[in-house]
């Protein structure tokens, strides 16, 4: 089964569906400095001048497409999952899978390792190696509980890969292949540098097609998606589908700025809306796989909503800010400190929140055992609690992956 980033429907669970696919030729037009304008300005209401694109982006798609990677996962269908939360997305097949109980097997184009038996599940995905030893970015849904794990390179080897280690809360794993010698591979960029309307290119194995990559733009930053608890996703026009989960987002310096981790589909194909894991949020969690086998965060223990007017009047604040708390973790380190339901949190440590995913997302980034400040509205007034910074306990990730279920495809 080629594995696809987590599909957003637009209406409830996205059931499978027969699908026609037909061939559509587009033609990209690129201008140079003497005909085109880029969307910098000097000034209000003047436009700057452009800078020369290339004619022809086959020099950086030269530099991407061999340090873009096939990921094969082998496993056997009636094997138990250790933990419900884990479970991977549902797809509809395509023919690319192997033995799938719910999906009806169809014959598939792409090149599967002759050592997976048919008595074992194959999910098909995609990865970036991101340094010369053998580090392959991938997706955590496409390796979880695989029993063999295939990494095939541009030029058709294939290679056994070992998990170093995965983060299941943003869909993160880092696999290692033993190459004959350095690897090509990709730097990560910035993706803080990375504007709207700078151009991308999707790659990876859509449908099983090895080697593929798409023109696309960045059309908009900080999308939450509600699938998880750290949502803060690029959102990008070029065409991602099935197998291109754990695929790279890539500028036209060739760098790495994001990581492909969800569509939104009326079905299971690509309507031109995908979103991809920023660069600056993958490459620390990846870093600190690589040193200790597995992700640490911060946390507080504490769930919030974000303040309406109304509830801003109703508790005396002059404007609609912060957040307020509805739930309170038992023994957490919020509740420790005093920290209640129905407190308003205006700012930790002069930072203030417009919107609920900014306050896990930055708590977990704040080393273990920090102490940070709460600027709290309280009884109609300004109080300050300071909080020690936690480990996140295993169960609260566990809880916080459930509500994803009702996002994800099913596959019958």
């Amino acid at each position: 089964m080629a594995l696809a980033p987590r599909t957003i429907s637009l209406s409830g669970v996205v059931r499978a569906s027969p699908i026609a696919l037909s061939v559509v030729i587009v033609s990209h037009v690129f201008f140079d400095g003497a005909r085109g304008a880029d969307l910098g300005t000097e000034s209000p209401g003047s436009v700057s001048a452009p800078s020369t694109v290339a004619a022809s982006l086959a020099p950086v798609i030269r530099q991407v497409l061999p340090a873009v990677v096939t990921v094969f996962a082998t496993r056997t269908p009636t094997a138990p999952r250790d933990r419900e939360v884990e479970k991977p997305v549902y797809v509809p097949d395509f023919g690319m899978s192997e033995g799938r109980h719910n999906c009806r097997p169809r014959s598939g184009g792409h090149k599967v390792p002759e050592t997976i038996s048919r008595d074992l599940s194959s999910s098909i995905g995609s990865g970036v190696i991101v340094d010369p030893v053998g580090d392959v970015v991938s997706s955590d849904r496409l390796v979880a509980d695989a029993r063999k794990l295939t990494v095939q390179l541009y030029d058709g080897s294939q290679h056994t890969a070992r998990l170093v280690g995965s983060d299941r809360l943003t869909d993160l794993a880092l696999l290692k292949i033993d190459a004959n010698g350095p690897t090509p591979h990709l730097e990560w960029g910035d993706s803080d540098e990375a504007l709207v309307g700078d151009w991308v290119l999707a790659a990876g194995s859509p449908f099983g097609l090895t080697n593929s990559v798409r023109l696309g733009i960045l059309s908009a930053r900080g999308r939450y998606l509600n699938i998880g608890p750290y949502d803060d996703f690029l959102q990008i026009d070029a065409a991602i589908n099935l197998g291109d989960s754990g695929g790279p987002e890539v500028n036209l310096k060739g760098e790495v700025i994001g990581i492909n981790a969800a569509i939104y589909s009326a079905g299971a194909g690509s309507i031109g809306i995908a979103f991809a894991t920023p660069s600056n949020l993958a490459k620390p969690l990846i870093d600190e796989i690589k040193s200790r086998g597995r992700v640490e965060r911060g946390w507080l223990g504490v769930q919030a909503q974000a303040v309406t007017p109304e509830v801003a009047e109703s508790f005396g604040l002059r404007r609609a800010e912060g957040l307020i708390v509805d739930h309170v973790s038992d023994a957490g380190p919020a509740a420790v400190a005093g920290l209640d339901r129905g407190d308003i949190i205006l700012s930790i440590d002069d930072h203030p929140f417009s919107k609920p995913s900014e306050l896990p997302l930055m708590i977990s980034q704040i080393p273990i055992g920090t102490e940070v400040r709460l600027r709290v509205w309280r009884a109609r007034k300004e109080i300050w609690i300071d909080v020690v910074v936690a480990r996140m306990p295993q169960v609260e990730g566990a809880q916080a992956l459930n509500h994803r279920e009702a996002q994800q495809q099913t596959c019958e």
